[in-house]
């Protein structure tokens, strides 16, 4: 199975969105969901790797209708922090009047009584797991980034990552490289990294690549 970040999602009922992120276990390399991005931009469900029906080359088809897919829990989602209004209004009139040399700072202030409400938006990750999502870095064992992450080859039946389809970006043209899952040292949420150095990379599968979206 060729598992393609960014990839067009089709549900049941048709097209529904894009896969943004994949989700796995960064020692075992078994993917255990999907990031989908709803292209109304209404939800952005964590899909079980279950619910593939198809996957090809830029294209998945899921096994379930948008409403099933609106009930699954999303990947992002939406906190709201509380911060100390006072302490704020504090650092930020002591910081002003620092830039003038003022040596004390007057009082009174004067202050809301509830506390000011931020809007963050948090990725909801498995625990113990990572998500991964396309034109994460790869890194050689010499420190040198050589590439991007493009897609996943996933071995049919356990869901494990057998290669990273890898791209080198060029000025004059882009070529793919598959990296056996054996030659990865560690997977971190932006970036990857090989057990092996750029020149036994050269080494690898090189193909010629062009998708619809460059």
């Amino acid at each position: 199975m060729k598992l393609s970040l960014n990839a067009n999602v089709y549900s049941l009922d048709g097209h529904y969105g894009r896969l943004t992120h994949t989700i796995l276990h960064p020692q075992t390399k078994i993917i255990t969901h999907i990031a989908v991005k709803e292209y109304h931009q209404k939800t952005y469900p964590l899909v079980p790797i279950e619910h593939i029906e198809t996957c090809v080359p830029d294209c998945v088809v899921l096994s379930c209708t948008p409403e099933e897919l609106g009930e699954m829990p999303p990947f992002i989602k939406k906190t709201f922090i509380e911060l100390d209004r006072k302490r704020l209004v504090f650092e930020q009139r002591a910081e002003a009047l620092l830039e003038y040399d003022v040596p004390y700072i007057a009082f009174p202030f004067v202050f809301p009584k509830s506390g000011y409400v931020e809007e963050k938006n948090e990725k909801a990750i498995p625990y113990g797991e990572l998500a991964v999502r396309r034109g994460a870095k790869v890194r050689a064992n010499n420190d040198k980034v050589v590439g991007t992450v493009d897609e996943f080859l996933v071995a049919d039946g356990d869901d494990q990552i057998s290669h990273i389809i890898m791209r080198e970006d060029h000025l004059w043209d882009h070529q793919e490289v598959t990296i056996p899952v054996s030659a990865i040292k560690r997977i971190d949420d932006d970036m990857i990294h090989l057990l092996i150095n750029p020149d036994e990379i050269e080494a690898l599968p090189h193909i010629p690549v062009h998708r619809w979206w460059d």
